[in-house]
């Protein structure tokens, strides 16, 4: 080997050695941007899916049996939010989960986002309406909807 060769073969093993050395990231771009993931997959916050997941906890708990594993409820709700795309359950089994979830979610979720409205509730919200929009004994309304309301016959 010539000298020209050793030379050569020398800084190539010390380019391939320092590399081994040195990190490509200080922290990996699937991991630092694992919260937009996460976001982007099942379309919350990792806080509001703590919060929802913690509520329905107890109702998704299957009794554990020394026969065979039981799904956890976070991957319960984690199944219920993806339909099993990357868990590869059977369809019977995501069906059920997607049912017990459901029922769950509606229990608890139900009387917080939608109670059952009252005559002075209805009445508010008709005040609203009329305040905002000017539109007199309106009680609700569907956003992006379009609805075609015919007058009742004989009025005026």
């Amino acid at each position: 080997m010539e000298v020209d060769e050793a030379i050569c073969l020398w800084i190539l093993y010390r380019r391939l050695k320092k590399r081994r050395g040195q990190r490509r990231y200080w922290v990996h771009p699937i991991l630092r941007d694992r919260t937009t993931l996460i976001f982007n997959y099942f379309r919350m916050s990792i806080a509001t899916f703590d919060y929802l997941e913690n509520i329905i906890e107890n109702d998704l708990r299957m009794s554990e049996n020394a026969v065979r594993y039981c799904i956890s409820p976070k991957e319960r709700f984690i199944v219920t939010l993806s339909l099993g795309y990357s868990y590869r359950l059977n369809d019977r089994t995501v069906s059920q989960i997607v049912n017990d979830v459901s029922d769950a979610i509606w229990k608890h979720m139900q009387p917080i986002f939608m109670p059952v409205p009252t005559q002075e509730s209805w009445k508010t919200i008709a005040a609203q309406f009329e305040e905002k929009w000017h539109f007199p004994n309106c009680c609700g309304s569907l956003d992006g909807k379009h609805v075609t309301i015919i007058k009742p016959g004989k009025t005026n």
